[in-house]
């Protein structure tokens, strides 16, 4: 507000919402099959910009600490960016090369999530993510950085587990201790089911824009401000 000058008062923050019907939990399709991932085998799976900001190098070299501990567990990166051959040859060199599977852009993600075991959003910054609240959506159990709106997403840790930026070791932990802890995934992921119903869904924040339209427009002369607001 300091920058574009409107005052506090008129500043009103309405938070992204998500297709809870469209993004929900479901059942596994191809993509073990087309990975060569056994069905019992750990996928952590992320869907982001291949961009710097995202710091997908962090997860790769999570990942690699973790993985001695997670026999038969696969990382899973969907998006592409300028980071992607980087990341790549990041894979490659640390010798993750069959465990480390890049899908690519993809178009359509819904069907992606409930593949995933469990999933990670590295970001140095975010607002309110559309791929954190997918995957919450989706009741996947979710690791994110505690910056921006993800403590907010996250309900303070209770709808999924936060770490600090840039905390490769912090980020190890949780992939250690959630990639071996089939319960406190589901109970994670339930609990981010329930936050996004609740509080973000599409639905939400329609009736939160309308409401705010609502209440700024000037009424037109002779109407029936029940009937507006009811429309």
């Amino acid at each position: 507000t300091d920058t574009v000058g409107a005052p506090h008062r008129k500043v009103v923050v309405i938070e992204n919402g998500i297709d809870s019907v469209r993004f929900h939990p479901g059942q596994r399709g191809d993509l073990r099959r087309r990975l060569g991932i056994g069905e019992d085998e750990l996928i952590i799976g992320v869907v982001a910009r291949l961009a710097p900001g995202k710091n997908i190098r962090l997860l790769i070299d999570g990942f690699r600490s973790a993985a001695d501990h997670l026999p038969g567990a696969n990382l899973v990166i969907a998006g592409e960016g300028s980071e992607g051959p980087a990341l790549r040859e990041q894979a490659r060199s640390l010798g993750l090369g069959d465990r480390i599977h890049f899908l690519g852009a993809v178009a359509d993600t819904a069907p992606l999530y409930p593949e995933f075991d469990l999933f990670v959003l590295p970001s140095l910054a975010e607002g309110t993510s559309i791929s954190l609240l997918e995957a919450m959506a989706s009741g996947v159990a979710v690791v994110a950085t505690e910056v921006g709106g993800n403590p907010g997403l996250l309900d303070g840790g209770r709808a999924g587990r936060l770490f600090p930026s840039r905390d490769g070791a912090a980020l190890a932990a949780a992939l250690r201790e959630l990639g071996t802890r089939t319960d406190r995934r589901t109970a994670l992921g339930s609990a981010a089911r329930t936050r996004v119903v609740t509080h973000y869904s599409h639905d939400l924040m329609v009736d939160r824009y309308l409401e705010r339209y609502n209440r700024s427009a000037p009424l037109p002369v002779g109407s029936d401000p029940q009937a507006i607001g009811a429309a």
